[in-house]
């Protein structure tokens, strides 16, 4: 893929009986290669960490005697490295034979693909660790003895399976405000993580689109 970027580069944002300036063009192109590649290193980088977080988290749920959660979190951590592998190799099949303006917007418009992609899913995923954290620390003996001791003082106090109906009812709402909140949250991770970035691509691109105005 490497060898086929270089050939977008050499090709120029403009066609070459357009160029501006051969400087000019030259200085485009080098932001352009500089901004896909960090932006691809970063993605890597990123796809990566989450599947050593989810080895290193599995390791130390066994560790500490609660396995099934930590099969369970680590599952939805490979989900999302597996739905970003996806997203790259559809990057890899993208058109080559363009020059570098036209695959920067392609870039642009894969990433924005990306984002929309990753909202949808973390709607699904924060919700989804949260529930099951709740129902680890429930399954735990800690939290038993925690509900033992409310019901001796409470002993009037509403159940339903052996947890209070407070439990119940303080969870659902937590679950369903992280599906509503889930959009800004994945946001949020995502100005921290790729905002610096982002931020050049969308200057870059401006200033490409005037240049060829111009």
């Amino acid at each position: 893929m490497k060898q086929s970027i270089e050939h977008i580069w050499k090709k120029g944002f403009v066609d070459n009986n357009s160029l501006v300036a051969p400087k000019v063009n030259d200085l485009y192109n080098q932001k352009t290669k500089s901004i896909v590649d960090e932006m691809q290193r970063m993605f890597d980088v990123n796809l990566k960490a989450i599947v050593g977080g989810a080895l290193i988290f599995l390791a130390v749920s066994f560790f500490l005697g609660f396995p099934l959660f930590g099969l369970y979190a680590s599952a939805l951590l490979i989900m999302l490295v597996v739905v970003g592998r996806e997203e790259a190799q559809k990057l890899e099949q993208a058109n080559k034979n363009v020059n570098s303006y036209e695959y920067l917007k392609t870039f642009d418009s894969w990433l924005k693909n990306v984002i929309a992609r990753y909202t949808r899913l973390y709607t699904f995923f924060y919700p989804a660790l949260f529930v099951g954290i709740i129902l680890s620390m429930r399954a735990s003996e800690a939290a038993q003895e925690l509900i033992d001791g409310a019901m001796t003082k409470f002993p009037d106090m509403t159940m339903i399976i052996g947890t209070p109906l407070a439990v119940w009812i303080g969870s659902a709402v937590i679950t369903v405000l992280l599906t509503l909140w889930a959009p800004t949250l994945y946001r949020w991770d995502m100005n921290i993580v790729y905002g610096g970035v982002m931020k050049k691509l969308e200057e870059l691109l401006a200033d490409m689109e005037e240049l060829r105005k111009g």
